[in-house]
C-alpha cells in the first residue's frame, strides 16, 4: 500500500505542478489574454493528433484484432454500459435543455484520464504486463474519445431543437483518427524521422493540457476553487461511484484478474482534460469544467491508493 500512495502522490504532484505554472503564468500577468485560445488551438491541431496517431498507429493491426476478438467484444459491451451509465447521470445533473451541459457531463463521466495520468501509475504497481493489456483494451475507448466524445464537446449546441455539429477546428483530430487506424491495420511503415517527430509532439499534450486548466482555474479566486458543491458531486461520481458501480458489477457476474482490474481502473481516474481544451479551442468558458478537474485530482489523491490496494489485492 505504501508503494501505491508514493506513487499516486508522485503522479498527481507532477500534474498539480504543471497547474501551478499556468495559474502562476495568468495571475503575474506573464501571459497575455489570448494565450488560453493559443494553448488550446496548438492542443488540438497539433498535440493532440499526434498523440492520438501514435496510439492508434502503434497499438491497432489486424492479428491483433482478430486474435483478441473476444476481449474487444467484452470492451465493447463494457462501453456501452458506461455510455448508457453517463448518459443517465449527466441528464439527471443537466438542466433541461441545456444540450451542451449535458453532453460535456457525459464526457465527463465516460472518459476519464486513463492514458497520460493513469498508466504510469498502472505500471508501476501492476508491471508492464498488465499496462500491455490495458492499452489494447482502451483502444475502443480512444476511437470513441475523439469521434463520439470529439461531438458531445464541439458541437453547436444550444437549446432543445437546436442544430447540433461538429466543429471544423475538430478535423485534425479526426483525421489523426482516421490515419491512426488505417495505417495501423495496413502495417504502414513510416519513415523513423516521421513516427520520432510526431512522438515527440504526442509527449506536448499532457504538460500544456495541465498549464492551460491552470491558466482557466486563475480566473477564480483561490477560495472560490473550492467552494462549488456541484463540482464536488460530480467529479465524486467520476473517480467514486462510477469505479464502485463497476467492481460491484463485475464481481457479481464472476470476474477477476485483468478482466476485473483493468475496466475498474479506467473508470477510477480523474476527468479528462478534454473539456477544457476542446472548449477553449472553440471560444467557449471552460472555468466550471477546469474547476471540476482540479477537484477531481484532488479527491483521487485519496481514492487512488484505496482502490489500487484493493485491486491489487484481487489479482494476488
Amino acid at each position: 500500500m505504501t508503494k501505491i500512495i508514493l506513487s499516486t502522490t508522485a503522479q498527481i504532484l507532477v500534474i498539480f505542478s504543471y497547474i501551478l505554472i499556468g495559474f502562476v503564468l495568468r495571475r503575474l500577468a506573464l501571459l497575455p489574454q489570448s494565450s488560453g485560445k493559443t494553448l488550446s488551438v496548438l492542443e488540438t491541431t497539433v498535440f493532440l493528433p499526434a498523440m492520438i496517431f501514435t496510439n492508434l498507429f502503434s497499438h491497432i493491426r489486424v492479428s491483433t484484432i482478430v486474435s483478441h476478438a473476444a476481449t474487444l467484444g467484452f470492451v465493447f459491451l463494457f462501453l456501452l454500459f458506461v455510455l448508457f451509465v453517463s448518459f443517465l447521470f449527466a441528464k439527471l445533473l443537466s438542466k433541461k435543455g441545456e444540450r451542451r451541459e449535458r453532453n460535456t457531463l457525459i464526457y465527463i463521466f465516460a472518459f476519464s484520464n486513463y492514458a497520460y495520468f493513469g498508466y504510469p501509475l498502472l505500471r508501476n504497481v501492476f508491471g508492464e504486463t498488465m499496462l500491455a493489456e490495458t492499452v489494447l483494451f482502451a483502444v475502443p475507448f480512444t476511437i470513441t474519445i475523439f469521434t463520439l466524445g470529439t461531438y458531445l464537446l464541439t458541437g453547436e449546441s444550444g437549446k432543445r431543437g437546436s442544430r447540433f455539429s461538429v466543429s471544423g477546428k475538430m478535423l485534425p483530430v479526426l483525421a489523426a483518427v482516421f490515419f491512426g487506424i488505417l495505417f495501423g491495420l495496413l502495417d504502414i511503415k513510416l519513415p523513423s524521422v516521421v513516427t520520432t517527430g510526431i512522438s515527440d509532439l504526442s509527449k506536448c499534450m499532457c504538460p500544456v493540457s495541465m498549464i492551460l486548466t491552470g491558466y482557466v482555474l486563475a480566473s477564480y479566486r483561490i477560495k472560490e476553487l473550492f467552494r462549488s458543491a456541484r463540482a464536488y458531486l460530480i467529479a465524486a461520481i467520476r473517480v467514486i461511484l462510477f469505479p464502485l458501480l463497476t467492481a460491484g458489477l463485475l464481481w457479481l457476474i464472476g470476474l477477476r484478474g485483468s478482466a476485473f482490474v483493468i475496466p475498474v481502473f479506467i473508470t477510477s481516474m480523474p476527468v479528462g482534460m478534454n473539456v477544457v481544451i476542446f472548449s477553449e479551442a472553440n471560444g467557449k468558458n471552460s472555468s466550471a469544467e477546469a474547476r471540476i478537474c482540479f477537484i477531481s485530482y484532488l479527491i483521487s489523491l485519496i481514492t487512488i491508493p484505496i482502490i489500487f490496494g484493493i485491486l491489487q489485492g484481487s489479482v494476488s
